[in-house]
């Protein structure tokens, strides 16, 4: 970063820029989310959109002054490359905070007993989840290298590839169970915890690839990695959780089922500090906010309480941030060939096949019906944004060019669609059914099914 653009900015002046584009995320997104679910999708969906919509692919499009005077500092009389380097850190930032505190919720909101029965399951999903993308993304990035990525490294390319297409975006599956409403689902739960389990996989995994494209590769310091992981767990689940559970429920009891204020910070400062834990560890600080909250998805009346003083803030300001201000480094435009979207629907084709196939197989596998495996896979193949993360990495690195990436960032978006019209579709006879219809999604589709059913009956 160049210290003297910072050294020109005062504190002051970086106010009136944040402010305005906090207004104008706060102000659409909303909007693109309501749009969203009347076409059946997640508010999630709606974010990204409200941040495409935003970015190079059409404001700064059509409508490049508008973009540059809300997305630079240019109102100020500072260059665009200046304001390059101040905005986005700080919208990063609270984009992170936004999703510890989410996947803070997301561990407390799912209900992890059905583990002692499915742990099983949940962890050959999770291997088959990992394994099979890993391994058709590879093949399909040593195909695509020649023509996508001459001049980067075969290795560093294919690997990364396979890396990102083996991620699955844990935070928006679990804000997509919770507005399903089938966060507390035995199939919800499993698919959390494969999800987790594969993300954290997934996180050493890029460190590994990251390190192998470096040479610079240590295995001593991978396994103290892993074992630090492990024993935080151990200390969470032995030590933690019973000293927790005790002083919170006994504080939820005394107060009507209600987190006072002070009970409320304290509980932040432990998710904080989980966070700094697996941040310094290297698996990143948002495990250690969703380990936090699982360890306590137990306790009583926990869950509607932290919500009643979270939920809305989380919704109505840090996620949109996250959502939207990724979604401004998107850019549609790079499609700009026929043989490009041909590649991109190859990419995207492995990536369903690997997600979704293997862990149908690995589900069936375990002894679910038929209908739940595919709604689990559905589940499982939710990418969304935490891919970006990855992709972001191998860009610095150098080894995912412009094309590439974003062609990871569509393939992304498109799993992230998908979910929910998959899940409609294969829900039936499952227990995500009837949680599912009073949701509210896909209301219209099955008023017309309903009644489309009666006047058959009819005739």
């Amino acid at each position: 970063m160049d210290i003297s653009a910072l050294q020109n900015l005062s504190q002051q002046s970086l106010v009136l820029p944040v402010l305005i584009q906090l207004a104008a995320i706060v102000l659409v997104a909303p909007l693109m989310a309501m749009l969203a679910r009347m076409l059946n999708q997640p508010a999630a969906v709606g974010w990204i959109a409200a941040g495409i919509f935003m970015g190079p692919s059409f404001l700064g499009q059509y409508f490049p002054l508008i973009s540059q005077w809300i997305f630079a500092l240019d109102q100020l009389g500072y260059a665009p490359a200046e304001s390059a380097l101040i905005l986005p850190h700080i919208f990063f930032i609270l984009a992170e905070i936004g999703l510890i505190l989410l996947l803070f919720i997301t561990g407390i909101e799912h209900n992890f007993s059905h583990l002692k029965s499915n742990g099983r399951s949940a962890a050959m999903i999770s291997i088959a989840g990992i394994v099979a993308p890993f391994l058709l993304g590879v093949t399909v990035a040593y195909g695509m290298h020649d023509y996508i990525a001459p001049n980067v490294s075969m290795l560093g390319f294919c690997l990364f590839v396979g890396t990102c297409l083996s991620i699955t975006a844990l935070p928006i599956l679990g804000k997509l169970t919770m507005e399903l409403g089938i966060s507390r689902t035995k199939l919800a739960a499993v698919t959390i915890s494969a999800g987790a389990t594969g993300d954290a996989v997934g996180w050493i995994m890029l460190a590994v690839v990251a390190a192998i494209v470096k040479a610079q590769l240590d295995w001593s310091a991978m396994i103290v990695m892993i074992g630090a992981a492990c024993l935080f767990l151990a200390v969470m689940l032995t030590i933690a959780r019973p000293i927790l559970t005790q002083i919170i429920s006994t504080h939820l009891q005394n107060n009507q089922g209600k987190l006072s204020r002070d009970a409320l910070a304290y509980l932040l400062v432990f998710v904080i500090l989980c966070g700094i834990v697996t941040h310094v560890i290297g698996i990143f600080a948002l495990f250690g906010a969703f380990l936090a909250g699982a360890i306590l998805s137990k306790i009583e009346g926990l869950r509607e309480a932290v919500k009643e003083k979270l939920q809305d803030v989380v919704d109505i300001l840090f996620l949109p941030i996250f959502f939207t201000y990724t979604g401004l480094h998107t850019d549609i435009n790079a499609f700009n060939s026929p043989i490009l979207w041909a590649l991109f629907g190859l990419l995207l084709l492995a990536a369903i096949v690997g997600k979704l196939g293997g862990c149908y197989l690995a589900a069936r596998y375990t002894g679910f019906s038929n209908r739940e495996a595919l709604c689990i896979g559905s589940m499982m193949n939710c990418r969304a944004l935490m891919e970006l993360i990855a992709v972001n990495v191998g860009a610095k690195l150098g080894v995912i060019p412009d094309s590439m990436y974003t062609m990871l960032v569509f393939m992304a978006l498109c799993t992230t669609v998908m979910t929910t019209p998959l899940l409609y579709r294969f829900k039936d006879g499952t227990e995500l059914e009837e949680p599912m219809n009073k949701s509210g999604f896909f209301k219209n589709s099955s008023t017309k099914q309903t009644s489309e059913t009666t006047s058959s009956q009819e005739v």
